[in-house]
């Protein structure tokens, strides 16, 4: 998928929202999540942190998100999202 913004490839993965990190990272499709959230070991399973907190969440969730490095942007197909939810 292209990024609609600027036009290059983008690369599909997941927003995670980790309840011992209280940070929201994302990551690539098909990568496993750091379990120790150091920037070193997010860089090397691919991902990216988008919100450090300082709040722990009661419960892990993820939604898929594609992402142009490029440019920064994420975007989210919200339809699908929706429908594998329900």
């Amino acid at each position: 998928m292209n990024c609609p913004y600027c036009g290059r490839p983008a690369e599909d993965g997941y927003i995670y929202c980790g309840h011992k990190s209280g940070s929201i990272l994302w990551y690539p499709e098909g990568a496993d999540y750091a379990v120790i959230y150091t920037k070193k070991n997010i860089a090397r399973h691919g991902g990216v942190e988008l919100v450090k907190s300082s709040s722990m969440f009661d419960e892990a969730a993820t939604m898929n998100v594609s992402l142009c490095r490029a440019c920064g942007k994420g975007f989210f197909d919200l339809k699908s999202e929706i429908e594998q939810s329900e």
